[in-house]
């Protein structure tokens, strides 16, 4: 997508702006006086280009595709937390979410979740700007937590 080497730290707007550009590039219709080979060409790449900007704009897909990437094994679904503190506010954040129906306390808890998902999106960060794979790694199973709560959070708010 026109991107340095891989890394977990990307600029949107560059990534935004590179995904758009491609896509002008090989939009089928700029390939429709070329023949049905060159259309078919251009609409696999573009496909290939949707489904790299899907996996680079979302930060645990980047990070799952960059350990791989490395040749890292990538953590398995439904590992454990590390950080205990995690763990227990993630815990009290289900345990909220099957208990309330009230809207400004499920807005409240999607914005604290969002404040949290930053955070550890900012620890997965570090750990692969430290080249620290193992530590990256971990925080993957925590973000994947932690994203699966705002997601059940956005889910119990009407039109979320």
């Amino acid at each position: 997508m026109g991107l340095p080497e891989p890394t977990y730290k990307i600029n949107l707007r560059q990534l935004e702006a590179a995904y758009k550009r491609l896509q002008k590039e090989l939009h089928p219709d700029k390939f429709g006086s070329r023949g049905a080979q060159h259309q078919e060409y251009s609409a696999e790449q573009s496909s290939l280009v949707n489904r790299a900007y899907a996996v680079l704009r979302n930060p645990l897909q980047r990070a799952l595709y960059l350990l791989e990437t490395k040749g890292v094994p990538v953590p398995e679904d439904g590992g454990t937390i590390s950080d205990p503190e995690l763990l227990m506010e993630v815990m009290e954040q289900r345990e909220c979410i099957e208990e309330t129906e009230d809207l400004a306390i499920l807005q409240a808890m999607l914005q604290e979740n969002k404040l949290l998902q930053q955070a550890t999106t900012e620890k997965l960060s570090a750990a692969f700007e430290n080249n620290d794979l193992e530590e990256a790694q971990r925080v993957i199973t925590d973000l994947r937590y932690v994203t699966r709560t705002g997601e059940a959070i956005a889910k119990k708010i009407p039109g979320g």
